[in-house]
């Protein structure tokens, strides 16, 4: 009888243990939903006031660091930009001053290719030195160039990209040479003599000055004719947006990113991304060029070996021999 009591009880406590299993499994999964649910919930809340937040920020930030009133300069980006000191403008006026490009003739239309600049046509030609037959270290050298056009007729005009050099392949010695315009179509190259032996003179027409005329229409009317991208990032969210540092007064209305320097106004922006805010720039790299920059006719100006970075080549002899530096008279008498 005892036998049969205990194997009740076994039963009715393994029975009891078995109900309380299905209900304990029964609560974790109502609790695993309740706990999903909510996450989600906090999760969707959290985005929604993010989103309001970085709209709100990304506002506030294009307001503050907004330049302060501009000072005039001769860039497409004159409306943007600090106010300079005296000693900043008075530094300005210099440098634009030393940078100064001589301006082409006005005329109707660009010049056709064969009225431009040719290297080819052009010519060097060497100066004898002055009173007297020879070279020595410390003198100076000068040559002198003729710029033609494609039919050979001279230059009337200055503003071509010369760059001048003087220099020993032997000795591996060199120097470069300054460049003087005469605004009729010659140049003055001058050299240095620093060293003895053999010195070759080397000058190179950069680019004509119809090419420069162009490529200084192209820095003012179209500054950001190289572009830049920035990557923003938030979590799992992120987006790519085009970057430009100078942003013209005509540009379409869309919501920004400004990224201009308060200490010096130097201006930079960025499309703002749609989700994210302008705190959230991660990166910056190049994008690439517009296009096109140039037109057909324009294009000519810029060919390799026919019209950029092409020697000129001398009438007569392209080198001379320098001897050692002369000794004064008066210095070996006393």
């Amino acid at each position: 009888m005892l036998k049969t009591e205990h194997e009740a009880l076994v039963n009715h406590g393994g029975l009891k243990g078995i109900i309380m299993c299905q209900y304990r499994a029964k609560y974790a999964l109502i609790f695993l939903l309740l706990a999903t649910s909510g996450l989600m919930f906090l999760l969707r809340n959290i985005l929604t006031l993010e989103k309001l937040g970085w709209q709100n920020s990304s506002r506030a930030a294009f307001a503050q660091m907004r330049p302060a009133p501009p000072y005039q300069t001769h860039t497409f980006c004159s409306h943007l930009g600090l106010e300079p000191t005296p000693d900043e403008g008075l530094e300005d006026r210099y440098l634009l001053k030393a940078i100064a490009w001589p301006k082409l003739p006005a005329r109707p239309a660009p010049a056709p290719l064969y009225q431009t600049s040719d290297p080819v046509h052009s010519l060097l030609t060497i100066l004898p030195s002055k009173g007297q037959k020879e070279w020595h270290v410390g003198d100076q050298l000068e040559a002198l160039v003729h710029m033609h056009d494609f039919q050979g007729s001279p230059k009337r005009h200055g503003g071509d990209f010369l760059v001048a050099r003087l220099h020993s392949p032997v000795l591996g010695a060199g120097v470069a040479g300054k460049v003087v315009d005469h605004l009729n179509g010659s140049y003055s190259a001058l050299f240095p003599l620093l060293w003895g032996g053999s010195a070759q003179v080397t000058i190179t027409m950069v680019h004509s000055s119809e090419a420069v005329a162009v490529l200084q229409r192209l820095r003012e009317e179209r500054p950001n004719r190289v572009f830049f991208k920035s990557l923003f990032r938030s979590g799992e969210l992120s987006q790519t947006t085009t970057c430009i540092p100078c942003l013209p007064p005509n540009y379409p209305q869309q919501p920004l990113c400004n990224y201009t320097n308060l200490h010096t106004g130097e201006p930079w922006y960025c499309l703002k991304p749609e989700l994210l805010s302008c705190d959230t720039r991660i990166n910056h790299v190049m994008g690439g060029y517009e296009k096109p920059l140039f037109t057909n006719q324009e294009a000519l100006l810029f060919q390799s070996r026919i019209n950029i970075k092409v020697i000129i080549h001398t009438s007569g002899p392209d080198r001379i021999n320098v001897l050692p530096q002369k000794i004064d008279e008066t210095e070996l008498e006393s």
